[in-house]
């Protein structure tokens, strides 16, 4: 009966960071379990799963966005609803961001 509870720690896993390959997904499930020592060399792993452990090892930190806007710069993501307009004039700065949609 551990089928479904690997399976859905799989899908977990994949949820975190889906550019895993089947390689990565089954080392991050199989490595991160708790160890019990009576279930060593009766197991594969000799432990039993745990979620958290599995998840948080393919976590990976949000990546940082730098902006930087130069004079006359006007900035429009698509996808993220950011639209940043900037106008530079002599002794003067202004910008403005929209409110989210």
């Amino acid at each position: 009966m551990a089928a479904p509870y690997v399976a859905g720690v799989a899908g977990l896993v994949l949820a975190q960071n889906p550019a895993l390959t089947v390689t990565q997904l089954k080392a991050a499930i199989l490595n991160n379990v708790d160890p019990i020592g009576p279930l060593t060399g009766v197991l594969l792993t000799g432990g039993r799963l745990n979620a958290f452990k599995a998840v948080s090892s393919v976590a990976t930190p949000p990546t940082p966005t730098t902006l930087t806007i130069t004079p006359q710069t006007a900035v429009r993501a698509t996808g993220t609803a950011l639209t940043l307009s900037v106008a530079v004039a002599p002794g003067r700065t202004h910008g403005r961001l929209p409110t989210p949609e």
